[in-house]
């Protein structure tokens, strides 16, 4: 289960979101599910190719033109 805090600096509120190792990746901006927890391989593993941004995880739908700092393609075991 995810913990949740926020808390704010002088110009930002920001949400800070800890996954456990087995929760599901969604994308960052549609909840388009990418990632699953296979407990046959004891490892997550992506359902879709997915991004990882400066914005955080997203699908390709919905990562257009923005720089991708790591790709993961679909079956391919995925590493934070």
């Amino acid at each position: 289960m995810a913990e949740i805090n926020d808390y704010e600096t002088e110009n930002e509120f920001i949400i800070e979101v800890k996954l456990d190792e087995k929760d599901d990746r969604v994308c960052d901006y549609c909840n388009k599910l990418l990632v699953v927890y296979d407990e046959k391989q004891k490892k997550l593993i992506c359902v879709e190719n997915c991004f990882s941004t400066a914005y955080g995880l997203m699908c390709e739908e919905c990562r257009s033109d923005i720089e991708a700092l790591k790709a993961y393609r679909k079956d391919e075991e995925y590493r934070e």
